[in-house]
């Protein structure tokens, strides 16, 4: 009979509720449009910090697990991840690849090895889980070979993480789930993001900007979607140009042209940009597309709804975008009329 191991499997199962408490020595972790919580704070050895890979893993996918093993000397950790495992041993820098079976077993070594700035390294509580540098974290979230991939900031003593995936141009386009409404000739844009704001008017000044309607397409100022989509819009009057950067893609437009480039390519769109009323006006559909979003469009209604990011369609978005608007509609021309006839502006 084998001698009995007295040994100690911690499975760090990591709960949000211990991310989230409050410690002095936590660090607050963001995933881009989604989450945030926080993990243990990072310690350092010859001015490299090490991170608790396995607490950070955890936060961005369900996933993500750590095993840690004790009993052995030095001690090592089993760290997995999206269908990846990695052996990572105290006081070295050697960590080994494994395959991950569909119990969650690290099984089958894949050969490929990865090679950390500075040995890892536990603290005295091994709950806590096994510390290494931030590169080596980063490296295996932008090269993930399933599912998502993911880019890492530490900015100003926190994480930030974006995830990516590709999107049906082929690009790799930010997860960050957007959810966006609008109606012919109403003021307003609705939003359903991460913050749950309720939306918005195109502009806050005048209430007669509105989407409209030439030649059978949608013309809107862009700006405040782009904004809500994350990117920025530029003009450039002596070339009557707009520039629309996302992510990767950059859209210019030039007034009363229906040619436009797309990161370099010239496209053509259906409707040039016009001004209407001193407003630069732009094809709500051919800018989206190509910048990766999902549009539709409910004539009966008259609404728009933009997806991005990863949103996903509902079968209640038509009714709820479309009750909102109405009573917004409402109320704000209530209290336009109330304005103009106590004679404010």
């Amino acid at each position: 009979m084998k001698k009995p191991l007295f040994s100690l499997i911690v499975i760090l199962a990591m709960s949000f509720t211990m991310l989230q408490t409050a410690f002095a020595s936590d660090i607050s972790i963001t995933l881009k449009g989604q989450k945030e919580a926080s993990v243990h704070t990072p310690v350092s050895v010859d001015g490299v910090q090490l991170f608790p890979v396995g607490q950070i893993l955890k936060f961005l996918d369900l996933s993500g697990t750590e095993t840690v093993k004790f009993n052995e000397n030095p001690w090592y950790s089993y760290v997995t991840f999206q269908g990846r495992c990695f052996k990572i041993r105290e006081r070295t820098t050697d960590v080994q690849e494994y395959e991950v079976d569909e119990s969650g077993e690290c099984i089958n070594v894949t050969g490929k090895t990865y090679q950390l700035e500075k040995p890892a390294r536990y603290l005295d509580d091994p709950t806590l889980g096994v510390f290494v540098p931030l590169s080596f974290i980063s490296e295996i979230l932008a090269n993930a070979p399933y599912g998502n991939t993911f880019s890492t900031k530490y900015v100003d003593g926190a994480l930030e993480f974006s995830m990516y995936k590709e999107d049906r141009t082929g690009k790799m386009q930010i997860v960050n789930p957007v959810k966006l409404a609008m109606r012919i000739n109403s003021p307003w844009l609705l939003t359903e993001d991460a913050g749950g704001d309720d939306g918005k008017n195109f502009d806050d000044n005048d209430h007669n900007v509105t989407p409209v309607i030439r030649g059978g397409s949608t013309l809107l100022p862009i700006a405040p979607i782009i904004e809500q989509l994350g990117g920025t819009t530029t003009w450039t009057g002596s070339e009557r140009k707009v520039t629309i950067t996302l992510g990767d893609n950059t859209i210019e437009l030039w007034i009363d042209q229906t040619t436009a480039s797309v990161n370099g390519t010239k496209k053509e769109s259906t409707v040039a940009p016009t001004i209407i009323n001193g407003r630069t006006m732009i094809p709500v559909r051919f800018v989206t597309e190509n910048l990766g979003a999902t549009i539709r469009w409910d004539g009966d209604s008259q609404l728009v709804m933009i997806y991005y990011g990863g949103a996903e369609e509902s079968s209640t978005d038509l009714f709820k975008f479309d009750y909102k608007i109405a009573i917004l509609d409402a109320v704000q021309k209530s209290e336009d009329n109330r304005n103009e006839y106590s004679g404010v502006k």
